[in-house]
Formats: C-alpha cells, sequence, structure tokens
C-alpha cells in the first residue's frame, strides 16, 4: 500500500501539469488533493456504514472496483493522454 500510495504523488502532478498548464496549476494540484483527501474520508466512512448493514465488505469491494473503472474509463476518454 505505502508504495503505490507514494507514487501517485508525482503522477497525479504530472498529469495536472500536462492538462492544466499555466499560472494557476498549484491552485489546481490543491484542489486535486483536496478532492482525494475528502473523498478518502468519505469512501472510509461509507465503506464502514456498508459492512454495517451488509456484514460484510463484499459491498465496498464492489463500489471500490466500480468507482476504479470510471476512473480508468475517463483517463481514456481523454484525448491529450492518448499519447
Amino acid at each position: 500500500f505505502g508504495s503505490v500510495q507514494g507514487s501517485r504523488g508525482p503522477v497525479v502532478f504530472a498529469l495536472a501539469a500536462r492538462l492544466f498548464a499555466g499560472g494557476g496549476l498549484g491552485s489546481i494540484y490543491g484542489a486535486i488533493t483536496l478532492g482525494m483527501g475528502v473523498g478518502a474520508a468519505l469512501a472510509s466512512w461509507l465503506s464502514g456504514w456498508l459492512h454495517d448493514i451488509t456484514g460484510a465488505y463484499h459491498a465496498s469491494f464492489s463500489l471500490a472496483i466500480a468507482a476504479a473503472g470510471t476512473g480508468i474509463l475517463l483517463f481514456w476518454l481523454i484525448p491529450e493522454l492518448a499519447d
């Protein structure tokens, strides 16, 4: 987990710089980081809530797989990243 989590930062920053070139890169990266933090906090809470309701983590893993698949699909649809 730690190595993947740590490698995410440079990749996200490089993609942000590539897609949003200009003077506001720091603000854009800050907004991205804020969104990831809020998403992580909400996903942790949602996962616990789903476990309380269902008694298992199947729903949480299914939701995580769907979110990851949606993210991958969205990256494929961005023409600037097709290179």
